[in-house]
């Protein structure tokens, strides 16, 4: 199909009369650059035609995506207009191809794509794309079905470990207090034991005052015995 004020070329149908070796001879002519640009339409042009179960119209209309105008905005689609009726379509130079698909797909009921391929992207000078979180987007139907899942079993992991007691301390005694407990980095200092309480925490004294409930582990001897400390 011819356009009027260029006398080029923007559509290519083959129709059920068409002969793969028509088409290789057209493939042949087109892929030549030259031959492209006296022939097509610059890089706005389409390609469409119905497989009908033979491959090599498909591989036609492929190639016209992969070697012919390989570069953005380049889409090939597979397009049921019915059940038995699909075509194989592609459209080059077309930045408002998938806004024309959606029409195609309003217009004609039991219509539907079976698949879009983009071509290459091209280069962009300074290609900076807006980054979207999950806040961008509408999670609604993911959060309730997440909410709606229902555990099939469940498993229970215990570890046993056996740890030492510590002895305990006698009143009177010397220890190093713990006054800053830090997983990283403790401070100590030294203090005295005046009593065990009732449920084995101690009263101590020292430099400081005098502190009460002060757990076991806090508390250190000033002889270190690794399992007795």
């Amino acid at each position: 199909i011819r356009k009027a004020t260029t006398d080029k070329i923007s559509t290519v149908v083959i129709d059920t009369s068409a002969t793969e070796t028509m088409a290789r001879v057209l493939l042949r002519l087109l892929s030549s650059p030259i031959g492209r640009a006296e022939v097509l339409e610059d890089d706005n042009y389409i390609v469409l035609t119905r497989p009908n179960g033979e491959e090599w119209r498909e591989i036609f209309v492929e190639r016209f995506r992969t070697e012919l105008s390989p570069f953005e905005p380049a889409k090939e689609a597979r397009v049921y207009l019915s059940q038995d009726e699909e075509y194989a379509y592609f459209s080059s130079g077309d930045k408002d191809f998938y806004d024309g698909l959606v029409s195609l797909l309003e217009d004609v009921d039991g219509a539907h794509v079976d698949r879009v391929m983009s071509g290459d992207a091209s280069y962009v000078a300074k290609f900076d794309p807006p980054f979207f979180n999950n806040k961008k987007y509408d999670n609604t139907r993911a959060f309730e079905q997440w909410e709606s899942q229902e555990a099939t079993g469940y498993q229970t992991i215990l570890q046993m470990d056996l740890l030492a007691p510590k002895s305990s301390l006698k009143p009177g005694e010397t220890v190093l207090y713990n006054y800053e407990n830090n997983v990283w980095l403790g401070r100590w200092m030294s203090a005295e034991v005046v009593q065990m309480n009732e449920d084995f925490t101690y009263e101590i004294r020292g430099s400081f005052k005098r502190k009460y409930n002060i757990p076991r582990d806090q508390l250190r001897r000033l002889d270190f015995d690794p399992l007795a400390s």
